[in-house]
């Protein structure tokens, strides 16, 4: 079964005439009635900026908006596997003869990324795409040279830390889809970030989520996410006049080899693994917008970004206000607190590595013996990867199971993966 999700801009005809027989989903943007998306809410804390927009920008933006929604709505229990499903993709865009290409490389990604088949027709916009925007009061001038991802974890504060050492103009950007713990944390981190800097740091929020209720399915595994996270950065760089992106990451979590056999393809998550990036980078590239993506951390562990800091008094305030759990409202109903580490989750278990002494952070379970059943599967998962590279340590194999590398980047890979390991056996002798 092939699901046809629909891109309605405006008050223009949608980009797929409807069919009874179809499977279809409609993602609605800026329209009359109904509407999923609406531009003066998407950029509502980019336009203080005075961001100059371009068509090309707003079809990027539209792009992942319908992709995301693809991925959240199409229910992965009907397809024929109970898992890959078959989308197709109806985008409006302003003007068809970049999408050639494009259409083909952003297929090529959102492949990767969710493990499922697309296809990417696009349709060109009748007349032309101005949203309503209404003026700003008091408008901000800002032209930075780069914007960085800031999600509230560890790896973005540092990467914050970093980047305005020597650009003390750059801009930040995150995402989130509705209000709850990652809010919450963002804005922990960025208050925490604004009082170590002394003043207010620009960040630019984008809260870009599908609706939901009704007929509705809601799925959970959410890969396609991440073209949100990269379309919302890419656009306010642009936006903005900035040459560069960056994208804040260690490596180990990046490449993401699977723990297990079982975590291999799209039950793993590739947001920033180096062949979804220069798929990302490519589409740009096809759709003439000028950017440079940059994974300044790619061939480094946590621990190594951590103590490579330039401003390690930042360190110790990212620690105690940033967040990296996969499950932070876990602990809710026994410690009544709405956001805390786990302590037990991979992302977890790879803070607690990066810093093995004297790690402020909090967590609900902090030795070996308090993750049973469910809460010791990533411990275990972790052991056992251990073992295995104790018989046969990691080559280029191992970092090439997630997906493509280029050639260059394997052997820095490889190291950097081996050290990675390194700092989790030493975790799991603190924890015992």
């Amino acid at each position: 079964m092939t699901w046809h999700v629909v891109t309605t801009i405006a008050d223009q005809a949608p980009a797929f005439p409807p069919s009874t027989n179809a499977q279809t989903i409609d993602v609605r943007i800026d329209t009359p009635e109904r509407w999923d998306f609406r531009a003066p809410v998407v950029y509502q804390d980019l336009l203080h900026y005075q961001p100059e927009f371009s068509p090309l920008l707003f079809d990027l933006m539209h792009a992942a908006m319908a992709a995301y929604t693809a991925d959240v709505r199409v229910p992965r229990n009907r397809a024929y596997d109970q898992w890959t499903r078959d989308i197709h993709l109806h985008l409006s865009v302003s003007d068809v003869g970049p999408w050639e290409a494009a259409g083909k490389t952003l297929t090529r990604l959102l492949s990767f990324l969710t493990g499922d088949h697309w296809t990417i027709t696009p349709y060109a916009l009748a007349g032309a795409y101005e949203p309503a925007f209404k003026p700003v009061k008091e408008p901000k001038d800002s032209r930075p040279g780069s914007v960085a991802l800031f999600s509230g974890g560890l790896d973005s504060f540092i990467g914050a830390l970093d980047l305005l050492a020597s650009e003390p103009d750059a801009v930040l950007c995150g995402h989130y889809a509705r209000g709850g713990g990652t809010s919450a944390a963002q804005h922990d981190a960025i208050n925490a970030l604004n009082a170590h800097a002394g003043r207010t740091v620009p960040y630019i929020r984008y809260s870009v989520a599908p609706k939901g209720g009704g007929n509705r399915a809601s799925e959970i595994t959410t890969r396609g996410r991440s073209i949100i996270f990269l379309a919302t950065g890419a656009s306010t760089a642009l936006a903005l006049g900035a040459t560069r992106l960056v994208v804040p990451e260690n490596g180990f979590i990046s490449i993401n080899v699977p723990l297990t056999p079982a975590r291999l393809g799209s039950f793993s998550t590739k947001t920033t693994h180096p062949h979804l990036i220069g798929l990302f980078q490519q589409l740009l590239n096809d759709l003439g917008l000028t950017l440079d993506i940059s994974v300044p951390y790619r061939a480094k562990t946590k621990g190594e970004i951590i103590r490579e800091c330039v401003d390690q008094a930042g360190v110790v305030t990212a620690l105690t206000h940033t967040m990296s759990c996969a499950h932070p409202g876990a602990s809710r109903y026994v410690t009544k607190e709405a956001v805390l580490h786990c302590g037990y989750c991979f992302p977890c278990l790879i803070r607690r590595a990066a810093v093995p002494v004297g790690d402020p952070t909090r967590y609900w379970v902090n030795r070996t013996a308090e993750m049973t059943e469910k809460k010791g599967a990533d411990l275990k998962a972790v052991e056992a990867m251990i073992a295995r590279h104790h018989k046969k340590p990691v080559d280029k194999y191992d970092i090439l199971k997630p997906g493509p590398v280029p050639s260059h980047q394997v052997a820095p890979l490889v190291d950097m993966y081996g050290r990675g390991l390194q700092e989790l056996q030493a975790l799991l002798a603190l924890l015992r």
